[in-house]
């Protein structure tokens, strides 16, 4: 679950996404924004990137950006081979086609539907302070 803020209101929301990759060695997850990028929560974290971010039972405060196009192919290509059905279910809701779990299909889903990084950020002094960490 990802909680932003609302860019014309400063509220936060929250909206359910489907994780597309997790790199283990960064922490990082990767969502696409469906609609082409016509999404509200895609509209609001460019606004502002700093979000929250819930997966399972673990809560982090991450920042979140667009992914460059060909991170963005190998990232679909990658979640294509993994998970072929979930690749063309996803890919006819979030653009209206169900393609293939092919490279070229990849190419084309990346150039249509916007790839976001959150990448997890270092706790805050704050954080630390309220898990009962200091620095002495």
């Amino acid at each position: 679950m990802l909680t932003h803020l609302g860019r014309k209101s400063g509220l936060p929301r929250q909206v359910v996404l489907e994780v597309v990759h997790h790199d283990l060695q960064t922490g990082a997850y990767f969502v696409a924004a469906g609609w082409r990028g016509k999404a509200d929560w895609f509209k609001n974290i460019q606004s502002d990137s700093k979000v929250q971010v819930t997966v399972g039972t673990q809560t982090f405060k991450a920042e979140a950006s667009v992914v460059q196009m060909a991170e963005a192919v190998s990232t679909f290509y990658l979640y294509a081979c993994r998970h072929p059905f979930a690749f063309r279910e996803l890919s006819r809701l979030m653009t209206g086609e169900k393609l293939q779990p092919v490279q070229y299909d990849c190419f084309w889903l990346a150039h249509s539907v916007p790839l976001v990084k959150l990448m997890p950020s270092l706790p805050l002094e704050e954080d630390i302070k309220n898990t009962g960490r200091n620095n002495d």
